[in-house]
Formats: structure tokens, C-alpha cells, sequence
């Protein structure tokens, strides 16, 4: 699944790209993208499960083009909506 996801990103992962995985979970794919967008590139992934964050971030660090977020859809929605 993972390997299918970044095959059909790839005229879109070019050195520099910026990238937002949605649902990132243990962070695998969201590793892989940002392997993929370097150098340059951004990457940053957004899970609402909070044990999928934690796993998230600790697979993922010390990584300077990669970043994990913990939000749910409600954080984004009312932002939206009432801003």
C-alpha cells in the first residue's frame, strides 16, 4: 500500500516539494516521502490518534525536513469556520 501511494505521488516528489500526509500513523510513509523530497523538501504529517502521534515522532526523529503534528478534523473545521 505504501509503496503504491508513493508510486502514484511520484511526479509530484521532486527535490524541494512540500508535503502533507494526512493521517500519518506510525510515520512510516510519512518517512519515506520525506526521503523522497529531498533536499529542500518538507514534510509533515497529521494523525488524531494521540499513541499513533507519540509513535510518530519517535519514529521520525532527528529529522530536519520532517515534522508530526497531532490535530483532529473538529481543529481545522471550527478554525474555518469561526475565524
Amino acid at each position: 500500500m505504501h509503496a503504491a501511494a508513493c508510486e502514484s505521488l511520484l511526479p509530484y516528489l521532486k527535490p524541494g516539494a512540500r508535503v502533507l500526509d494526512i493521517g500519518s500513523g506510525s510515520g512510516y510513509l510519512t518517512h519515506v516521502l520525506a526521503e523522497l523530497v529531498k533536499p529542500g523538501g518538507k514534510v509533515i504529517g497529521v494523525e488524531h490518534i494521540q499513541p499513533l502521534v507519540e509513535m510518530g515522532t519517535q519514529n521520525t526523529l532527528n529529522r530536519e525536513n520532517l515534522a508530526s503534528l497531532h490535530a483532529s478534523y473538529n481543529d481545522f473545521y471550527l478554525q474555518s469556520v469561526f475565524a
